[in-house]
């Protein structure tokens, strides 16, 4: 065989040994081919990978409910189905015992800046047990946080004892509120001072914090950027003294959902601040405003009343009602107590006779023929089977001849006429030269 040299390397003898390599793999080939393969069972589940970078995980303990301190590692629920969940009790520590405080604090700062939070707790190992809820409400407690939900969405049951991963996301950070528009400015709200009065400069003040309940706006004629406001809000004067509807719009700055709609009634300018009655309110019945916060009013201004239109033709007449109930007999029972031309006499049971009906006593009255010219004042008791029926007796006073102009008026203590009962009637003390005495009972047939 010849050799066949390259840079002292023997090809010849490579060649010969790559064609023996190359039979031997041919043949462990042809001896594979003749085995049976079979596939071996599946293997166990790997372990949980590690939470994201914006989640963590706690216990749920069904140990008490929110607000309460749950503890460290621990979360409570005030429902354990996901889906009626709505409010959580957060530990600050998670079940690695790490200090998750400043996380669930810059939860809580972007929240209370006015961003939406939406917050996912799923329970580990187990994803068909989640809930997606969107945050109402969040208190920090140094060692807890307190999260109320508004929206939820969630499905499944909490266990207790069982581990669950909560992660939170949330909307961009609100831009920028924009200018007031060309009609309206801003003042800051105060509860120091009540409405109708000065509110003082850049401030404005109500009677009544809801809208629903607000009867009084009192606006200050420097605005919040100490603008002068005085023409602005004269106009507001005029127009609404002129006949024309107005409206005012109040909304807190940076939160439009704080915002009431109320239709005004009287203007009044006082110099360094306008008063504004509000007739109605047209909407905002379920906002409150918040102290020392800005508000953008603004104002509506409606057209001049038309002109009065014609008067319309006169209906037909309507049909006579039906006759009223009949209403109670009234009664009036007259005796004489005495003769026409005798001088009255002290002395009791004067005359006596019996009642036709029972009869409730509205009115007792007392005449004379003859009045008397001088003396004691006479006086005169009615009694039903002995006993007086008046706390303060009849009167007739000198040189009267009836009872109606008495000084005093006599009262009745008994009311209450029954029939057939006896009525006497007695005369307490008299002057002189009285005659002719009669008493009268008015009342209705019981």
């Amino acid at each position: 065989m010849n050799r066949v040299i390259f840079n002292g390397i023997n090809l010849v003898g490579i060649s010969q040994s790559v064609s023996t390599l190359i039979s031997d793999v041919d043949g462990l080939s042809q001896s594979v081919a003749g085995l049976s393969v079979s596939i071996g069972a599946t293997g166990s589940t790997g372990s949980s990978g590690t939470d994201g970078s914006n989640s963590a995980r706690w216990i749920m303990s069904t140990a008490s409910v929110p607000s309460a301190d749950p503890g460290s590692n621990y979360f409570y629920v005030d429902n354990t189905s996901l889906a009626s969940l709505g409010s959580i009790s957060i530990s600050k520590d998670d079940v690695n015992n790490l200090d998750l405080y400043a996380w669930l604090s810059q939860l809580f700062a972007i929240y209370t800046a006015g961003n939406t939070v939406l917050i996912q707790i799923t329970e580990v190992d187990n994803p068909s047990v989640t809930a997606y809820l969107s945050v109402g409400s969040m208190t920090d407690n140094t060692t807890w946080f307190d999260i109320s939900f508004g929206s939820i969405l969630g499905s499944g049951t909490f266990t207790n004892g069982n581990v669950y991963t909560i992660s939170w996301i949330y909307s961009g950070i609100n831009g920028v509120d924009g200018l007031d528009g060309s009609n309206s400015s801003r003042w800051q709200f105060t509860t120091v001072t009540t409405a109708p009065a000065d509110p003082t400069s850049n401030l404005f003040c109500v009677n009544n914090t809801s809208f629903v309940s607000m009867t009084d706006i009192s606006i200050s004629t420097t605005d919040f950027n100490s603008n002068s406001m005085y023409d602005w809000l004269k106009y507001i004067e005029t127009s609404r003294n002129s006949g024309r509807e107005v409206t005012l719009q109040l909304t807190e700055f940076g939160s439009p959902t704080v915002m009431g709609v109320v239709q005004i009634g009287t203007v009044t300018d006082n110099g360094t601040y306008f008063d504004f009655m509000v007739d109605s309110l047209l909407a905002g019945s379920a906002v409150t405003l918040n102290d020392t916060k800005l508000y953008s009013i603004s104002y509506n201004v409606g057209g001049f009343p038309g002109a009065t239109g014609s008067t319309g033709e006169n209906g037909a007449t309507g049909s006579t009602g039906s006759t009223g109930a009949t209403g109670p007999e009234r009664v009036y029972i007259q005796a004489a107590a005495s003769d026409e031309t005798s001088a009255i006499t002290v002395g009791t049971a004067k005359v006596t006779f019996r009642m036709p009906c029972a009869l409730t006593l509205t009115e007792v009255r007392a005449s004379l023929t003859t009045a008397q010219s001088s003396g004691s004042v006479l006086t005169v008791d009615i009694n039903q089977n002995g006993s007086s029926i008046l706390s303060t007796k009849l009167t007739i006073d000198n040189t009267e001849k009836t009872s109606v102009t008495a000084a005093t008026a006599a009262v009745i203590s008994t009311s209450s006429l029954t029939d057939d009962s006896e009525i006497t009637v007695d005369v307490d003390q008299c002057g002189a030269t009285a005659s002719g005495l009669k008493i009268t009972l008015i009342g209705t047939r019981v």
